[in-house]
């Protein structure tokens, strides 16, 4: 596999990711209200404790997408010229 391809792979996979951490973000904007009585259906915590939960899940979603699919796409872009 040659340093093109894993490029376009690491491009694509960073964009897909981040795209879907976008919608996941405006899903909690928009539907928040709606997202936590869904979960409380199954879990005893408050607002509070629930918007801390979607906070922290979305910024470790978005460090593991820079670590483990952003820096390797741009070091594949910086090694291949």
């Amino acid at each position: 596999m040659d340093t093109g391809t894993l490029c376009r792979f690491f491009f694509w996979c960073t964009l897909i990711n981040y795209l879907f951490l976008g919608g996941m973000t405006l899903g909690v904007i928009l539907f928040g209200d709606k997202i936590y009585a869904l979960h409380r259906r199954w879990f005893d915590f408050d607002r509070g404790t629930f918007e801390a939960a979607m906070y922290f899940f979305l910024g470790i979603y978005k460090i593991l997408v820079l670590v483990f699919f952003f820096v390797p796409w741009i070091a594949l872009l910086i090694a291949g010229r």
